[in-house]
């Protein structure tokens, strides 16, 4: 055994004497691949019959050809040789020191081996003389990478070899005779290629076939046996019994094929044996294409493959050199590529076996599900695990779309839209049409329109039609849609819609149903609870533990019912109910609506007021008091009480009134409680505030103090919304004008209609202590507890409650929700709908040069609003007396009007 490398001195080769080999056996290094090129000829000795060289597609013949060379006496040798003659001479000593020949034999093969040959350039054709005649010829250019040296004379002659590790050898027929070389061949060839020649035929003294496969080292210009003067590297010599010509001219015509191809000429260089070799043309006869016979015509040009597989992948080292595959595991699937490797083969499992165990056992489980009725587990199925599963599909979309965007953005750089607005549909956008003078039209949606809808089916149906334009669509367009695809499932998943209240003020929340009933501090829980599933799931996913994750989406259903014990089933109803929010929170709203009914009663101070639970606008009152049935049910709670009732506020909301400043936004930090001398003796005698009433309806009663600073300070607010244009000079010479319409009792802090004795606390100091004394601790909850109006007199009750009691009072909705009154840095923010029972002036303004002016009018008169603040408490909210003597004024008494209401 000797060992070779390439055009140095130091190359070694190795001869090796049997054995088998498989695709799996060849291993060799990358970089020793570079700098190769190669010319393959090949050639074969007819012994007087001709083929035809129409070039076939390749076949399972070639596999049984490859078979016989396998069976037959392949030997592969490094020769150092000078001529054609040593070459074959050591040829045929290697078959006679294998006893593949005698004396006799071997003279009359090297005899025909060294008949002068004919190549397809020579005219005259001899059918009685051993002639070689070229079936293939081509360029091979360099391995690594796949172009040609462009710097080389590629255009030019192919001038004589003067590598020194290439020797020139002679042939005994004499030197080739340089002025017959095909120059137009030798243009085509690139610069240090070397030939390989493929010598078949039939003898009719031979009894069984000769094949020799001999790599040359170095290469060695053999004259007179290729037609172009270039270093013979390869010999490959197949010599049979007479009667096969034609078989041997395809063996030939493969193996002058199969030298041609990328791989298979890197593994010929580089084999160390002769199972590297056999394994090279067992991977090459793999990926070769098969065409079934009589399925088409030898005389219609068949067209290349639209996509041809990658060769990196034919170079992925397999097996180390060396290792025999034993044949027991052909027989089960000889011929398989890496994509069957993670079937089992790597841990030494038979593939059919394995895949017949996994139906099974499948087969097997499915039996068990069946027959346990396990599909009604489903039922336990719950929002909780399918919202963090869909949102899991949501981001594996996202994310596998931007993972491809990022990586084609740094491939082509990224061409931004000058004009985004041209992008758009604008003039289907929907505006209000009706505003305030200054005030900016806001965005309602879309026009309702046909046109888009239609178009977008249309293109959906015709869509079958194009299927030859479909295929030009760029790759980015479909992640974009993907993409879009993920963001717009987000919307519907209740579990995103809790996520970003995270970050979100109270009183800018939504108004989701589970808001309603659910403490925050619940939701939140609930929601890092279904966060870190999601995230368990998604490191599973792409883990190599991703196998097991079909159980992990199973084991969320445990997770859920171990909820059951944080949670109570109310407030998992909301949270984790299949019912769609839209549906639910309808249903929610007409069963509230019933429950909020219009309500009339006589109050402790023996006045009849009418209450609705919850908020309403002054525009929702109007309507609501408009429709008979509520009136209907005002009029049978009077008559029960066996008092008459008329319906005076609904005179003042429906009457004409001129233009006034609405809403108008206060920020209040002081509030005031009013009551008489016995109420101010037991205030005294207690140290605090009692609550008033029975059961739910037990409470301290606190008015908004509304001075002259906030006053100005709304007034800004409400310019700054309806005018936002205005410059500085228009600010400075703009005249105050709101206090012309503060003209409510609610803006009167002198007067009072329940008592002359007046304590003011400031609401942080108030909230404080009921925080401290009522709440053990815990923030206290505000709520929207009632809207009560009387003749002209609209007030929004607040409730303000324990979090110990939240469940006697959670039909009502948290005050964050109220369009009108919500609490904020230790203020109460009212935006207050009527400032004025009297209207005396029509406020006009002037969007061009940003003022605001008043004009007096006939006065009429109008309902007002204002706040009430109830805190709701069984003991005593008690103050020291040195700080209740500190907060207590006089005020004086204002002319009671709540009586008018009754008739």
């Amino acid at each position: 055994m000797c060992k070779r490398k390439v055009s140095r001195p130091d190359e070694e080769a190795v001869v090796d004497h049997g054995g088998t080999s498989s695709v799996l056996n060849i291993h060799y290094e990358k970089e020793e691949l570079e700098g190769h090129r190669t010319l393959f000829v090949g050639v074969r000795m007819p012994m007087g019959r001709q083929s035809h060289r129409h070039h076939r597609p390749h076949s399972s013949k070639h596999r049984r050809r490859a078979e016989r060379m396998r069976a037959g006496s392949v030997a592969q040798e490094d020769i150092n040789t000078e001529s054609t003659t040593t070459s074959h001479d050591l040829v045929l000593d290697h078959q006679e020191a294998a006893h593949e020949l005698d004396d006799s034999v071997r003279m009359k093969v090297r005899e025909a081996l060294l008949k002068r040959h004919h190549h397809q350039s020579d005219k005259k054709r001899n059918n009685l003389l051993p002639m070689v005649k070229s079936l293939t010829d081509s360029g091979r250019r360099q391995s690594e990478p796949h172009h040609m040296d462009k710097a080389g004379p590629a255009t030019s002659p192919q001038p004589l070899p003067t590598n020194p590790d290439m020797k020139i050898g002679a042939a005994d027929n004499g030197q080739m005779d340089l002025s017959k070389v095909d120059t137009h061949f030798m243009k085509k060839i690139p610069t240090g290629a070397e030939a390989s020649n493929v010598l078949v035929g039939e003898l009719d003294f031979l009894e069984r076939s000769i094949v020799a496969f001999v790599r040359l080292s170095p290469a060695v210009l053999l004259t007179g046996l290729t037609e172009v003067p270039i270093p013979t590297r390869f010999l490959f010599i197949l010599l049979g019994p007479d009667g096969k010509a034609q078989q041997y001219h395809e063996i030939g015509r493969s193996m002058a094929t199969i030298m041609t191809d990328e791989i298979f000429h890197d593994v010929a260089y580089k084999a160390k044996d002769r199972s590297d070799l056999l394994a090279g043309i067992d991977e090459f006869l793999d990926q070769v294409t098969v065409l079934p016979p009589g399925e088409w015509d030898p005389s219609i040009r068949i067209e290349p493959p639209k996509s041809v597989p990658s060769q990196e992948k034919r170079k992925m080292p397999g097996v180390p050199n060396g290792t025999v595959v034993p044949v027991e595991e052909e027989q089960h699937g000889e011929h398989h590529g890496p994509e069957l490797q993670r079937t089992g083969r790597d841990y030494e499992l038979s593939y059919l076996s394995l895949r017949t165990c996994i139906g099974l056992w499948t087969a097997f489980l499915c039996l068990i599900l069946v027959a346990t009725d396990a599909s009604s587990l489903v039922c336990y199925i719950t929002r909780f695990t399918e919202e963090a599963f869909a949102a899991l599909i949501c981001l594996i979309f996202i994310y596998e779309a931007l993972e491809k965007l990022f990586h084609l953005g740094e491939l082509y750089p990224i061409n931004r839209h000058a004009d985004l607005d041209k992008l758009t549909l604008a003039f289907l956008k929907l505006e209000t049409e009706s505003a305030a003078p200054g005030e900016q039209p806001r965005f309602l949606g879309i026009r309702e329109q046909r046109m888009t809808g239609l178009g977008i089916f249309l293109l959906m149906g015709l869509s079958v039609f194009m299927t030859g334009a479909l295929q030009f669509i760029p790759m980015p367009v479909l992640y974009g849609v993907f993409l879009y695809m993920g963001v717009s499932s987000l919307k519907g998943i209740q579990f995103f819609d809790r996520l970003k209240l995270f970050g979100m003020p109270a009183k800018h929340q939504p108004d989701f149903i589970y808001l309603r009933h659910v403490p925050l501090r619940k939701v939140h829980l609930f929601t890092l609870t279904q966060l870190t599933c999601l995230v368990l799931l998604w490191v599973i996913k792409t883990s190599p533990a991703a196998i097991v994750f079909p159980m992990m989406v199973l084991a969320l259903v445990f997770i859920r019912k171990l909820l059951d014990f944080c949670f109570s089933k109310r407030e998992l109803s909301y949270l984790d109910d299949l019912m769609p929010e839209n549906k639910k929170k309808k249903l929610d709203d007409d069963s509230k609506k019933a429950e909020r009914a219009f309500h009339g009663r006589i109050n402790d101070r023996g006045f009849p007021e009418v209450s609705h639970e919850g908020h309403m606008s002054i525009e929702d009152l109007r309507n609501a008091l408009q429709d008979e049935t509520n009136v209907m049910q005002i009029m049978r709670d009077f008559k029960r009480l066996r008092r008459y009732y008329e319906l005076k506020i609904l005179d003042y909301l429906t009457k004409p009134i001129p233009n006034y400043p609405k809403p108008v936004e206060l920020h209040i930090s002081e509030v005031i409680h009013v009551t008489n001398y016995n109420g101010f003796n037991g205030i005294m005698q207690s140290e605090g505030f009692k609550a008033q009433g029975y059961d739910n309806e037990k409470f301290s009663w606190w008015s908004l103090k509304i001075d002259e600073e906030s006053i100005k300070a709304a007034e800004e607010r409400y310019l700054e919304k309806v005018l936002p244009n205005r410059s500085q000079e228009q600010k400075e010479r703009h005249e105050k004008f709101l206090s012309q319409y503060t003209t409510s009792p609610a803006f009167d802090t002198d007067k009072s209609r329940y008592g002359t004795f007046r304590f003011t606390f400031s609401l942080k100091e108030l909230m404080e202590a009921y925080k401290e004394q009522m709440c053990g601790g815990q923030d206290p909850v505000l709520r929207e507890y009632k809207t009560v109006f009387y003749k002209q007199e609209i007030m929004y009750v607040v409730l303000i409650h324990s979090p110990e009691v939240s469940e006697k009072f959670e039909n009502f909705p948290k005050i964050e929700k109220s369009s009108f009154v919500y609490y904020e840095e230790d203020q109460i923010v009212w935006k207050a709908q009527a400032i004025g029972n009297k209207i005396e002036f029509e406020l006009i303004l002037n969007a061009e040069d940003g003022t605001a002016t008043v004009e007096p009018v006939p006065y009429c008169y109008y309902v007002w609003d204002h706040v009430s603040l109830a805190f709701h408490f069984n003991d005593v909210l008690q103050f020291p007396k040195e700080t209740l003597q500190e907060h207590i004024t006089h005020c004086d008494v204002d002319k009671p009007v709540l009586h008018q209401t009754v008739v």
